[in-house]
């Protein structure tokens, strides 16, 4: 005879959490426990851990000087394209789960593509200088999806039970979708980003030490 629901979940329960770095036991039919599934569902990791926008905001800054001073250069009006191109495609997607949220970008104030691409640049680059802080490709997926849809003013609502203004937490499949979708479309064009203010930050730096050179 096939155990219950009830006994499925008893049994179920009395195994511990699936994350090695987690000791207590699993919710309900998850593989993790309450903590780890929350974070696995917000940040594709049970280890995951939130980034909040004012952490990498000079990474935006440094990436918004390069693009805005060469804001004809071919690759960067090809990346604005393709995002275009990958919210028009959401947009005509009904039928995949999340690609309407994404598609919602559009049309949000004070949204554009070139504020887009500065904030997956940004993310990006911040993401790199702090790799031993958030490993896993995963992770990177879901945390950039998230901070794409959050540039959305509508994401934005008041909680009641806190009475403090959080961020709308959109759908796992939307987060999945915007934070995959756009960077893949756009990798090439944010690695030479990336490369590019690498090279400026070691010229900088060797001028610096020139500098300090003692002279003969």
């Amino acid at each position: 005879m096939k155990p219950s629901r009830q006994a499925r979940r008893a049994m179920n329960e009395a195994l511990p959490c699936a994350n090695p770095r987690c000791r207590k036991n699993r919710h309900t039919f998850s593989r993790f426990c309450s903590t780890c599934t929350s974070k696995f569902l917000l940040y594709g990791s049970p280890n995951g851990r939130a980034i909040h926008r004012r952490q990498y905001v000079p990474e935006i800054e440094e990436v918004s000087t390069l693009l805005d001073a060469n804001s004809d250069h071919p690759g960067l009006q090809a990346a604005l394209r393709e995002i275009e191109s990958f919210l028009v495609w959401c947009g005509n997607r009904p039928d995949v789960e999340g690609a309407m949220t994404v598609a919602a970008l559009r049309y949000a104030e004070n949204v554009s593509t070139m504020r887009i691409l500065k904030e997956v640049c940004g993310f990006t680059m911040y993401w790199h200088r702090n790799s031993d802080r958030y490993p896993g490709d995963t992770d990177f997926v879901h945390v950039l999806g998230y901070r794409i849809l959050a540039l959305n003013p509508s994401e934005l609502v008041v909680s009641r039970t806190t009475a403090k203004r959080y961020r709308k937490l959109a759908g796992k499949q939307a987060r999945v979708l915007a934070g995959s979708g756009i960077y893949e479309r756009i990798k090439p064009f944010v690695v030479n980003v990336l490369t590019t203010c690498k090279n400026k930050e070691k010229r900088n730096n060797e001028r610096e030490e020139a500098f300090k050179a003692p002279l003969r």
